[in-house]
């Protein structure tokens, strides 16, 4: 993903660096071919592997592949120390690069971010080279999103479901790389991307199969191309087996698209044959997850059959807590035996993000 910051900015980030550097600046880096002495920068330097010999504009190097609005290592806190000339900035960073809890506290309230640095530590302007930060900045990671259409339906077009992620820094709303970058791009804008193909959450090769899905949130991204791979299947004058989808939301106003879309696949004959809604945050309504959906007395008696059936598959996308929760509700619901052997036969499809937490 790109760094949404202007020309303007960035100059100016560059105007605290050490020398004189401009964005429009070229640099070379090279390293000796030392095979232990590479394999410890690609771990503890990432982005100065990315530059390693090759010529590369300093525009390109913070606006593409430098973290920049990553958090400043504890360990960086401690190497700051030494180049800050205020005292009590020297102390400041030697406490956040030593004590966790102050550390956090920081990051909390004023981001500790690179692109803070200046702002946050001034003594530090004309003190940090570019070296420095090649060597204790991360760079940015390809982040993975699910297609949400299918290609034979949709042809050459690729659809994505993108929630721009905000969270709190102290008393500033701040914004996630990835999404925020896509979610801001206008037409025509060119993004790069590749595709990587997930057997493992494919449609059944079997059109007639029963099918169950479950989601939350973005997580109807995948659970959308199938339901179109079912629409290219019907309109072939294929057999489709019956499919149910149990969707959750925090409140009604953030699925409202998604529920609309559901309820039109619900209307096209074959393609769906009943959709379950939930909210979890809902304001006046008791708190509802897909797991007390499945469990429910209507859902459980009108999936119990299905889920046992031997050609049956389940498609589950979420958070891995929340795939954790279905899974043991599928179990309540019909045998644990039926489940075990849903997964060992490769008939249950989990697309998660995030750990398993402990409530």
């Amino acid at each position: 993903p790109r760094n949404i910051m202007s020309k303007g900015t960035l100059q100016n980030f560059l105007d605290h660096l050490k020398g004189d550097l401009f964005v429009d600046d070229q640099i070379y880096a090279s390293f000796a071919d030392d095979k232990t002495a590479m394999s410890t920068l690609n771990v503890h330097a990432p982005l100065l592997v990315t530059v390693l010999d090759t010529l590369v504009c300093l525009e390109e190097l913070f606006i593409e592949r430098a973290a920049v609005f990553n958090t400043i290592s504890m360990e960086a806190c401690q190497d700051l120390s030494f180049l800050a000339q205020e005292e009590h900035e020297r102390k400041a960073l030697m406490e956040f690069g030593w004590n966790e809890e102050k550390y956090d506290k920081a990051k909390i309230e004023c981001g500790m971010k690179w692109i803070q640095i200046f702002d946050l530590f001034p003594s530090l302007s004309k003190m940090v080279s570019l070296e420095f930060l090649l060597c204790n900045m991360k760079s940015n990671h390809a982040r993975s999103y699910s297609v949400s259409s299918c290609k034979a339906f949709v042809g050459s077009e690729l659809h994505l479901i993108v929630g721009r992620f905000l969270y709190s820094q102290g008393d500033k709303i701040d914004v996630g790389v990835c999404s925020n970058y896509l979610t801001s791009s206008n037409q025509g804008d060119e993004i790069k991307f590749r595709i990587e193909s997930v057997p493992s959450f494919h449609y059944p090769g079997n059109s007639s199969s029963p099918v169950i899905f479950i989601c939350t949130g973005t997580g109807y991204a995948p659970i959308r191309g199938l339901l179109q791979k079912r629409q290219y299947f019907h309109s072939r004058g294929e057999i489709l087996g019956p499919a149910y989808l149990i969707f959750g939301s925090r409140r009604v106003d953030e699925g409202v698209f998604f529920q609309s879309e559901i309820e039109g696949f619900e209307r096209k004959d074959g393609i769906l044959a009943k959709a379950f809604f939930c909210y979890s945050r809902e304001p006046g309504k008791e708190k509802e997850y897909t797991s007390d959906v499945l469990k429910s007395g209507k859902c459980k008696d009108l999936l119990r059959p299905i889920a046992e059936k031997p050609e049956t598959h389940v498609f589950i996308c979420g958070s891995a807590n929340m795939a954790e929760d279905c899974k043991q509700a599928m179990r309540d619901i019909s045998s644990p035996s039926c489940i075990d052997k849903m997964e060992k036969e490769n008939r249950l499809h989990c697309d998660v993000f995030g750990a398993i937490l402990s409530s």
